[in-house]
């Protein structure tokens, strides 16, 4: 399929441009991916950092003791969390087990601490209380990090397989929330020593039963340097996907709209670009069916104008050169027919040539009787004489005075004399 300049034009500079400003927003959107999750994993990392210090002595003794009746209780079924996916629950704890232990001082120590720390991280200061009210799910879309205690492979547990020990909220709630218990098995994202001896936050966002969100683990250490247990804060990211799912929503209408405006600027610059093309094909034409008074004009301060006045000047050259070609031409024809002529003139001499022929030398005759002698000394008769050396002939006949000699007394002759005077 051939394209025209036009459309070559067009495409070129479509490709061009929406090749670079695609460029440019993916750029200028993984720039802002990447900024808006640096920024809150750097906010997960302070709030985790800070939210760690709030167990103190008391609390940390507390998460001991509640770690040893979870593992006492639970009833670790491998068949069962071999199933679950990654980021997948299943209750290890019976639910009166639950109960109880929910309702015991020191898991409501805890639980008092984690609240506190989601409810800083949405809500506005507030007096010290002692019950730190939350809704998990409408905190979300406010902007709350979820908070939890877990533990791990240190405390028995296979390197894969992590328990909920405390979260911020344990029980069911009336806008949907299932609740996360105590016991609460899981698979985990990472090995649990990656996670266990220092702050991690994964680069990939973590899909749970729950929400998706952006999560940090900070261990909290004993007076050994022993890690006890892990603050896990998650930060819901479903808004802020959706304010980058937006972004890049406008990024690629910005794509669509640069490739209309795009060609529609190629629609315009083809067009100014095709018409002293036009001019000179047309011109092109115009000599090519013998026109050399063609005259290209085009009006511009660029490649074009000079190539027009090349062109024209190439169209004067050729003008004077077949010019020059027309008269060698007419001299040539000139020359030939005088050629012609001279040929026809030496034929025709030629013919003649051939047509006469002399007599040459001394000729002897007799003076009486008029025999002429050839070389081999006999006598011819004049006639025969110069018919042999010419090509003439003879014919023969009398003049008057012969005629007179001979027949002038006889009187038919008297009579024809005078009938001729007479007439």
């Amino acid at each position: 399929m051939k394209l025209s300049f036009q459309w070559k034009i067009r495409i070129v500079i479509c490709l061009l441009s929406v090749s670079l400003t695609s460029i440019g927003f993916y750029l200028f959107y993984t720039v802002a991916y990447q900024m808006t999750l640096g920024l809150l994993k750097k906010n997960l990392r302070d709030v985790g950092n800070v939210g760690a210090m709030l167990f103190d002595d008391e609390s940390r003794e507390a998460i001991k003791r509640l770690k040893t009746q979870a593992l006492k209780e639970a009833i670790f079924d491998r068949q069962v969390i071999d199933t679950l996916p990654i980021g997948g629950t299943t209750k290890t704890i019976s639910p009166e087990k639950i109960k109880e232990i929910h309702a015991s001082n020191d898991f409501q120590i805890i639980l008092n601490r984690l609240k506190m720390i989601s409810h800083a991280s949405y809500k506005d200061a507030v007096p010290l209380l002692k019950n730190y009210e939350i809704k998990i799910l409408s905190g979300f879309d406010k902007g709350m990090m979820a908070t939890y205690l877990i533990i791990g492979s240190m405390d028995t547990l296979p390197d894969d397989i992590g328990m909920y020990l405390v979260s911020a909220a344990p029980e069911p709630t009336s806008e949907g929330w299932p609740g996360n218990p105590i016991g609460n098995m899981f698979k985990g994202f990472d090995p649990w020593p990656h996670v266990s001896q220092k702050i991690h936050i994964p680069d990939r966002l973590i899909t749970d039963d729950h929400y998706q969100s952006l999560s940090c683990t900070v261990p909290l250490l004993d007076d050994n340097n022993k890690t006890i247990a892990l603050l896990g804060i998650d930060y819901a990211i479903g808004g802020e996907l959706h304010k980058l799912n937006k972004l890049k929503w406008i990024c690629f209408a910005l794509i669509i709209g640069t490739l209309l405006l795009s060609f529609l600027l190629s629609f315009i610059i083809s067009r100014f670009l095709n018409i002293p093309l036009k001019l000179l094909t047309e011109g092109a034409k115009n000599i090519g069916n013998g026109d050399l008074q063609t005259r290209v004009s085009v009006r511009s301060n660029d490649e074009f104008n000079i190539l027009a006045q090349e062109f024209n000047n190439m169209t004067q050259s050729l003008q004077d050169i077949t010019v020059s070609r027309d008269d060698l031409e007419t001299e040539i024809i000139q020359k030939m027919q005088l050629q012609k002529e001279k040929e026809k003139v030496i034929e025709n001499l030629e013919t003649a040539l051939e047509e006469i022929k002399t007599l040459k030398g001394i000729v002897p005759i007799c003076a009486n009787c008029k025999k002429i002698r050839d070389d081999e000394g006999y006598w011819n008769i004049l006639e025969s004489y110069i018919e042999k050396h010419s090509d003439a002939s003879f014919s023969h006949g009398m003049c008057p005075d012969c005629l007179d000699e001979l027949y002038g007394k006889k009187d038919w002759y008297i009579e024809m004399k005078k009938k001729e005077q007479t007439e």
